[in-house]
């Protein structure tokens, strides 16, 4: 039974929703044993197929980073930005994480994300623009920009132009949004419409009946952006993007409960 939301205990769920990211680097397998237990009603395995990658691609953290270093915590959507001296800068609307797509040289390649839809949030992918110079002093950390320390030299592998020191300070913002297109959301209610139902349920243990009890939310939406193009000398790289995810200023008075994210990348 759900707690109510003005009881102590609900207070934190109602301040707070966990990301977790599952990035998949050489087996579907890595991917499937974090999402199937979410995907379905049931205690038992489902079949989660629709969202797969190659061997040559990963799911990365910031500068092509192992992706331990990707850190997806709780939100606070009553939570504001804060200016260099440590006054209000306005309410939180989003909040933004960095990945990247690396791995082999491929000419192009497809990128892949589905969530759950507990939570009325908004989930955007944008090409990211990263300097090393520190940013103008009206611009705000969290709102305009955020922060992100290599911790390694893991990308020793990259080319010498790609490679920034460990310890260096890397300032992102979000450039180019990524168009692609959800496969499976309906227009009206931004829920998922039945498309793969049967993929990711599969339609032998979940149907008629069992399909019902099946909770709306739990239903993933897959996104995709396929044909991004890859330039350069056929050696590794790393394309740099950032998750964002949006709510409105009404969001701190909904029911906060926990959603899944999966990104995955894979060779077309």
């Amino acid at each position: 039974m759900r707690q109510k939301a003005g009881d102590p205990e609900h207070q934190t769920g109602e301040k707070k929703i966990q990301f977790i990211i599952a990035a998949v680097c050489t087996m579907l397998l890595v991917v499937g044993i974090p999402v199937y237990a979410w995907f379905k009603s049931q205690r038992e395995i489902a079949r989660f197929e629709r969202i797969d990658a190659p061997d040559v691609l990963f799911i990365t953290a910031a500068h092509a980073e192992d992706s331990i270093y990707l850190k997806m915590g709780g939100i606070d959507v009553k939570a504001n930005w804060k200016n260099g001296d440590g006054t209000n800068a306005g309410q939180m609307l989003y909040i933004d994480y960095v990945f990247a797509v690396a791995g082999e040289y491929v000419p192009q390649y497809t990128l892949q994300m589905a969530h759950t839809t507990n939570n009325q949030y908004t989930y955007e992918i944008y090409e990211a623009a990263v300097t090393t110079e520190e940013p103008a002093s009206n611009k705000v950390e969290g709102r305009d920009y955020i922060i992100y320390a290599p911790k390694n030299d893991w990308a020793s592998k990259l080319p010498d132009s790609l490679k920034k020191p460990a310890g260096s300070t890397l300032y992102y913002s979000v450039g180019t949004k990524v168009n692609g297109a959800y496969l499976n959301q309906d227009n009206t209610t931004k829920l998922a419409e039945g498309t793969y139902h049967d993929l990711t349920y599969e339609y032998s243990k979940y149907s008629s009946e069992a399909d019902s009890r099946i909770e709306i939310h739990s239903e993933p939406l897959y996104w995709q952006k396929t044909g991004i193009s890859v330039t350069g000398d056929k050696t590794p790289f790393y394309h740099e993007y950032i998750l964002r995810i949006k709510w409105d200023a009404e969001a701190s008075k909904e029911y906060k409960d926990t959603d899944i994210i999966c990104i995955t990348a894979k060779a077309d």
